[in-house]
């Protein structure tokens, strides 16, 4: 399993290496989705950054007019919900259809037109409508005490500024990972250093759509 490329995560530089391709929004989500692959042992899918859901089309136009495009033979999309995972699937169908690429009907549904590449894709969570991969890593842990003592700390944001703070999962995820040694990791870096459940069932989505490249 490679990244892109050569370990770099800056969008929109194309440079297909394998036959499986994984494109995801952003860097902690290429370091959640490296781990997560990892522990299943698959070594022939390369992971792709395309930088943001407002850059997917361009990476993708970007992707297909490549020399190696031929060689691809799956695709799989990973997109965060954000506020409402109806829209971002509307976006990704809007994407596809603009480029003429196979449109899957729903979420890890496999969708193949002629010789171009099975597509597959994910909005993350999935059981979700809205919310971020930071949902599904958060989801993942077990220790109930420190996740009590975090949604205090939330509680207690709230309570003391009402109309400044609102307790997204993102504020959660960094709030419990404020608990963890070191205490400055990244969603990404948490992945590497193994903080995450990959067994969780709410990794179950993810594992998925890994299985149907």
């Amino acid at each position: 399993m490679t990244s892109s490329p050569t370990g770099s995560t800056r969008p929109n530089r194309i440079n297909i290496t394998e036959t499986k391709q994984l494109l995801v929004e952003g860097n902690d989500d290429l370091r959640v989705f490296r781990a997560l692959i990892e522990t299943k042992s698959v070594s022939d899918i390369q992971i792709q950054v395309y930088g943001g859901k407002q850059n997917l089309k361009s990476f993708l136009r970007n992707f297909v007019e490549d020399d190696n495009f031929e060689n691809v033979t799956s695709i799989g999309i990973h997109r965060d919900a954000d506020t409402n995972a109806n829209d971002a699937e509307r976006s990704i169908h809007g994407t596809l259809d603009a480029l003429s690429l196979p449109k899957p009907s729903s979420p890890l549904t496999i969708a193949q037109i002629n010789d171009l590449p099975s597509i597959v894709y994910l909005v993350v969570p999935h059981y979700k409508n809205n919310g971020s991969i930071e949902d599904v890593c958060l989801d993942s842990v077990n220790d109930q005490d420190i996740l009590g003592c975090v949604e205090g700390y939330m509680e207690c944001l709230e309570s003391v500024s009402p109309d400044e703070f609102v307790a997204t999962p993102k504020a959660r995820t960094y709030a419990y990972l404020a608990s963890r040694k070191p205490y400055n990791l990244r969603v990404g870096e948490a992945a590497d250093a193994g903080e995450w459940n990959f067994e969780a069932e709410s990794f179950e989505p993810l594992r998925n759509l890994i299985e149907l490249l």
